[in-house]
């Protein structure tokens, strides 16, 4: 199960899904508006200045990169195009790798990380490439559930290895820009060193634009011009370049996210803590925590409040959740319900 489905619950705030708590930036809701006088003519079908704002942006060429309707479409184009027999996916770990592995019948073996070193991933995940030596396989950086930054000296080696047994690695950093810390740093520059290596971004938790859909892909011009052909034509709308183009050209609006996310990720963590939850350590705009009476989620949905349920991850039962750092205001609310029924 996704989160965000406010369609089937009567919800007030949804910590369901992880988006920036600064909402929609300035810039794309002006060109958003302006761009509804372009909706008579067909979008760029090569995304061509999105795709120059974005090679500016991450110092690569713009051949290095291909624009998709969300991350969702270019995980399912990569298995499209590639055909996996095999995959290696970490547990607990986004549920929508399965989802795309399911349409090309991928066989799945999981790294099941351990919960007493807080599910967070190292050298044994490198040895298990090693002896399954699969065709692709996901690594998410920052982890999700968790929130946790990915050691970049172990995605390092990881990468390098994957190459020698001739496995693709799909580095997944669309939680990446909303994450702080040491090993905050993308693989991205590393597609023409390495190409089993595709990186999956998208701007929808960036900038708050879930309903909007875009996504990119970066790799090294083989991949890109492979994974294509599993992409319809004119897949990303007018309204969708001119909002990512917008997006780029806020220099004021991650930083001033990240700060915030800071503070917020301390207040609602100490909350869970102070209410008697185990609550994990996180690096970016989500948190995850476990309550062992398994109670929470319907008690937060007669409060209008929807958290995420993370009883359908690999790895973990039920009692586990995971809530967004939603605005201070919405944090509060949110702590407020949780101590009624402490």
């Amino acid at each position: 199960m996704h989160g965000g489905d406010i369609y089937n619950n009567k919800v007030d705030i949804d910590f369901s899904i992880s988006l920036s708590p600064l909402g929609i930036c300035e810039n794309i809701k002006k060109v958003l508006a302006e761009s509804i006088n372009n909706l008579d003519c067909y979008p760029d079908i090569e995304c061509g200045q999105l795709r120059k704002a974005l090679s500016v942006h991450h110092g690569v060429s713009a051949d290095n990169i291909l624009c998709s309707n969300g991350a969702s479409e270019s995980l399912l184009a990569i298995c499209h195009a590639f055909k996996p027999e095999r995959a290696l996916l970490i547990a607990p770990g986004f549920t929508g790798y399965e989802y795309v592995l399911k349409s090309t019948k991928t066989n799945i073996t999981y790294h099941e990380l351990k919960e007493r070193n807080g599910f967070i991933p190292d050298g044994s995940l490198i040895e298990q490439l090693k002896t399954v030596k699969p065709d692709i396989m996901f690594v998410t950086n920052p982890s999700n559930p968790t929130g946790r930054l990915v050691d970049f000296s172990l995605l390092n080696e990881l990468i390098s290895v994957a190459k020698s047994v001739d496995t693709f690695v799909v580095v997944d950093e669309c939680f990446l820009e909303l994450a702080y810390g040491n090993n905050k740093k993308s693989v991205i520059k590393m597609v023409n060193t390495y190409d089993n290596l595709i990186v999956v971004r998208a701007f929808t938790k960036s900038f708050a634009v879930a309903g909007l859909r875009l996504g990119y892909l970066v790799s090294c011009v083989k991949n890109i011009n492979k994974i294509k052909k599993h992409l319809p034509e004119w897949n990303v709308s007018t309204m969708a370049q001119a909002a990512g183009i917008a997006a780029l050209q806020d220099e004021n609006y991650l930083p001033r996210a990240l700060e915030y996310i800071k503070n917020e990720r301390e207040y609602l963590s100490k909350g869970l803590k102070e209410s008697g939850f185990k609550v994990y350590p996180s690096d970016c705009n989500f948190i995850l925590f476990f309550d062992e009476n398994n109670a929470l989620f319907q008690r937060m949905l007669s409060n209008k409040i929807l958290i995420r349920d993370c009883s359908d991850f690999v790895g973990l039962c039920g009692g586990y959740y995971r809530i967004a750092v939603r605005t201070h205001e919405e944090n509060k609310r949110l702590i407020q319900a949780v101590r009624k029924g402490v």
